[in-house]
């Protein structure tokens, strides 16, 4: 059956919203508002902040990176200062302490009246295919009334620069162990005193050096 409403607009009831979609409109409504509550503190509050946060990470992060390079710059200088320091003093314990050795060689209580020096040298002597030995060389002659008297004191003359241990330290050998001498008459020129004997003897002695010290040892 079909049912027709003929009173005029005005006088027709009002028709409510029934109460079930009017709680779903208004929660709709709701839903909505904090939806975009939460959109606007997110593109207001929290973007703005992480794009502050990400600055300074990344400004951290390059100053890391700047910090990270200067002490790396830092560890090699350090290790080159090491590696200086480590072969000064190896150079410095591998040093000829020369000014004992001079000093030995001029004075009287070790060298002899009878005995006067010619030269002082260094030779070096190959002793394999990497190694070569050094030799400290004291040249000279003795006098005296006999063959015996320069002969002694040749030898004495060697005796006490070993038993000097200022001259003696950077030795291996002892000079007596590589002892030459001989007779020799002079006839003048420019290597001999004017008081000099016809007949002395000539000497050679020699000793042969340390090695130096290998990497890593210790030395005083």
């Amino acid at each position: 059956m079909l049912l027709v409403n003929l009173l005029p607009e005005d006088r027709r009831p009002t028709e409510h919203t029934p109460l079930p979609r009017l709680l779903s409109v208004i929660g709709g409504v709701l839903i909505s508002m904090v939806e975009l509550a939460v959109i606007v503190f997110i593109f207001w509050v929290n973007i703005p902040d992480a794009r502050r946060q990400k600055q300074e990470l990344d400004e951290k992060l390059g100053m890391v990176g700047r910090l990270r390079g200067e002490i790396a710059v830092l560890t090699a200088e350090q290790a080159d200062y090491g590696a200086r320091m480590a072969v000064i003093k190896r150079l410095y314990g591998q040093r000829i302490r020369w000014a004992p050795k001079l000093s030995a060689l001029s004075n009287p209580r070790i060298l002899p009246r009878r005995v006067w020096l010619k030269s002082l040298k260094i030779e070096k002597e190959s002793a394999g295919a990497k190694l070569s030995n050094r030799y400290f060389v004291i040249e000279g002659w003795a006098r005296g009334d006999t063959s015996r008297a320069r002969i002694e004191a040749i030898t004495q003359f060697a005796q006490r620069l070993e038993s000097d241990e200022l001259f003696f330290a950077d030795f291996a050998e002892s000079l007596s162990e590589d002892l030459q001498f001989k007779e020799v008459e002079f006839r003048g020129g420019t290597q001999v005193v004017e008081d000099a004997p016809k007949i002395a003897h000539w000497f050679k002695m020699r000793a042969r050096f340390r090695p130096p010290a290998k990497k890593g040892e210790g030395s005083n």
